[in-house]
């Protein structure tokens, strides 16, 4: 398994390997609508980032929650610090038109 080239300076993105990158400054919710938000530890680029859900005091990996628990971008708050960022799938859920955001 590969890590950070410095791991005290943990990615904000990672990429899963269906090719969804995650910002991980966003808030995420899964298909439960539970929020999810990143632990903001180093990690593994294999196993991923951990994600913690401080209303239930869980941990999870990213990798986990994305596969198997229907995890996307919050799209109640696409704006964090002048980014948009709303995924396809995100697009589809929010009723905006295929191919992208305006």
């Amino acid at each position: 398994m590969t890590t950070p080239t410095n791991p005290d300076v943990p990615s904000r993105l990672f990429t899963t390997a269906d090719h969804r990158a995650w910002l991980l400054t966003l808030t995420y919710q899964d298909a439960d609508g539970i929020t999810w938000q990143w632990d903001q530890h180093p990690y593994d680029l294999v196993a991923g980032p951990g994600m913690t859900c401080p209303e239930l005091l869980l941990h999870l990996p990213l990798i986990v929650l994305a596969t198997h628990c229907g995890l996307h971008s919050d799209t109640t708050e696409p704006e964090t610090r002048g980014v948009l960022l709303i995924q396809i799938h995100d697009s589809i859920e929010a009723g905006l038109p295929a191919g992208g955001t305006s």
